[in-house]
């Protein structure tokens, strides 16, 4: 590295317009040696200074005075600031010559304050945007800047060192990224298997004290069956995709109807449909043929389009399904109505664990895997998947295109399975693993050890919200249950303790508990309970700084959720009994 107050002088003691200063390594040396009587030839330093700076992985340059002439820049120097040669440059104010400084004038005027006080200047990781050939380009640096003396100890230049660092930079906030994406991924992992989970121990637990109501039970066992699908769904999610990743993810391609993959993911979905108001219609080519096809792996395909055009459909939307006969190929639509995808997101829809709204208050679950499965497993196939979108609120059009002849279709294994077996949705088939042993939940130990308490119940998740209630309501409490934090801040009460889910839309637990502790009312020092599927140690801190006195994770032990309602009952009731009697 060139030395700080580094001296230059001019051949003459004048500026020579070859800018070829000659530089002043040890001038007492030089004098010791005119002592001794030795003499020696003038020294070309600079021609050697430049061969050295040349070949330096460093950006060096020198600018003198208030303007910054460049008088001198290196290869790399040029190369960086992507012009032609370095005459381009040589000669020229540094804001003519770099005209995008313009707009960052911050570095403008650190070089001149260099050269005003003779204080060198260093930043690390600094960033600078330039001029690239495909147009502006962020670089990061280390830069140093030195102040240059003359002959007569005069500061009129600075040197400047600049290491690029822009691709350590990126890497790290790579992996930044991935370590954020991956733990951003296990809470969302960790939310959507415990909100099912909530509501199946919870009736299951219940239905075990009294089965004895068939309508209860029947109710029972339908949400119990309905989460335990979607549990199903989830883990044969993460199953194909650590499959798709060890290339262990085998297609049995044989002959295949397309119609019927067709109406065999169909199926399960239109009641689920019809109980969201959305409609559901399909447009089939007459002249569909048979392809070659993974049955089952095609089913999964759709039937993942379409629960989602289905899920992203508000009531009195339409999802349709078309299918068409190609020139060489079969195309498959699915096309909704419903909450569209941003321009944003459309280049990133089919990446693993990209979610358009990853938020707490998103309204819709899942993992994000779903997509980047269905492309896989189409290209899989030899063919493509696309997605379009008119932006949020319009809807969205999902576009497979299969190969009819079997030159792209993938090595098959023995033994295909039959499309008469496609009966089952996609949630039944794909993933199945041997049960778990079941977990049980505590027993009361009191009847009624909430009798008179009155809680109420923020939940978004229905089965969740109704297990809680009807559990609640046989240990004595008096619940009122809002699967909304809009509604129960409309809910006057009063209330002797809260229940709050934490992810839920428009407003999450978190913001809805400060708001309510923002209030002037006395329902403001309401003690809350979180109750919720985000679990963590981070989430138990963030729940504790929004207000709540107690995290209790699902899914709940109940006989531990209704110990914490009676403490938190009985602590404020003391608290409120010492209030009244202070003079």
């Amino acid at each position: 590295m060139i030395p700080q107050n580094t001296q230059m002088r001019y051949r003459d003691g004048m500026r020579d317009p070859s800018l070829t200063p000659a530089i002043i390594v040890d001038v007492g040396a030089a004098a010791a040696d005119e002592q001794s009587g030795i003499r020696h030839p003038e020294i070309s330093g600079w021609q050697a200074a430049q061969w050295l700076f040349d070949a330096v992985p460093a950006s060096v340059a020198v600018m003198r005075g208030e303007q910054l002439v460049i008088e001198y820049v290196n290869a790399s120097g040029v190369a960086l600031w992507q012009r032609g040669t370095a005459a381009e440059l040589l000669g020229r104010p540094l804001l003519e010559a770099l005209p995008e400084l313009h707009e960052q004038p911050a570095y403008v005027e650190l070089m001149r304050s260099v050269i005003r006080t003779g204080v060198p200047v260093s930043r690390n990781e600094a960033p600078v945007v330039l001029r690239g050939r495909d147009g502006p380009v962020t670089h990061y640096f280390d830069f140093t800047y030195s102040p240059v003396t003359d002959a007569q100890g005069v500061i009129d230049a600075v040197w400047v060192f600049a290491f690029d660092v822009t691709a350590v930079v990126l890497a790290r906030r790579e992996v930044e990224l991935a370590n954020r994406t991956k733990d951003e991924f296990l809470a969302t992992l960790s939310h959507e298997l415990r909100t099912p989970l909530n509501a199946m121990l919870g009736w299951a637990s219940l239905l075990q004290k009294d089965s004895s109501d068939p309508a209860r039970l029947a109710r029972g066992l339908a949400v119990i069956e309905r989460n335990a699908l979607a549990q199903a769904k989830i883990v044969g999610d993460l199953l194909d995709v650590s499959r798709i990743l060890g290339g262990k993810l085998v297609l049995t391609v044989k002959p295949t109807q397309l119609s019927a993959v067709i109406a065999a993911a169909l199926e399960p979905l239109r009641s689920a449909a019809a109980s969201r108001g959305v409609k559901v219609t399909t447009e089939l080519d007459a002249e569909l043929t048979t392809i070659q096809a993974d049955a089952h792996r095609l089913q999964q395909v759709l039937w993942n389009l379409l629960s989602n055009a289905v899920r992203f459909t508000p009531a009195g939307g339409e999802v349709r399904l078309s299918a068409r006969a190609g020139a060489r190929s079969m195309i498959i639509e699915v096309a909704d109505t419903g909450s569209g995808i941003p321009a944003e997101h459309l280049p990133h829809i089919f990446e693993r664990f990209h979610q358009v709204d990853g938020s707490l208050t998103r309204s819709h679950g899942g993992l994000g895997l779903g997509l980047s499965i269905v492309r896989y497993i189409v290209e899989a196939h030899g063919g493509t998947v696309s997605a379009v979108s008119q932006g949020a609120g319009r809807g969205a059009t999902f576009t497979i295109e299969l190969p009819i002849g079997v030159e792209q279709a993938p090595e098959s294994s023995n033994g295909a399975a039959s499309v008469e077996a496609l009966a089952a949705p996609p949630s039944a088939v794909i993933g199945a693993e041997s049960p778990a042993e079941p977990v049980t939940t505590g027993v009361f130990t009191t009847h009624l050890p909430l009798l008179g308490v009155r809680v109420l119940i923020v939940d978004d998740d229905e089965d969740c919200l109704e297990v809680l209630r009807l559990r609640l309501d046989a240990a004595g409490a008096r619940v009122v249950a809002v699967r909304d934090a809009a509604t129960a801040l409309g809910t006057p009460g009063p209330f002797d303790v809260i229940v709050s889910d934490i992810g839920m839309p428009e407003m999450d637990g978190y913001a809805f508990l400060r708001t309510l502790r923002a209030e002037p009312s006395s329902r403001a020092s309401t003690p809350a309970i979180a109750l919720t599927a985000y679990a963590h140690a981070e989430h138990v801190e963030l729940a504790r700084a929004a207000g709540y006195q107690e995290h209790v994770a699902k899914p709940c032990d109940i006989a531990q959720l209704i110990a914490s309602i009676r403490r938190l009952s009985l602590s404020a009731s003391t608290a409120k009994r010492s209030a009244a009697l202070r003079p």
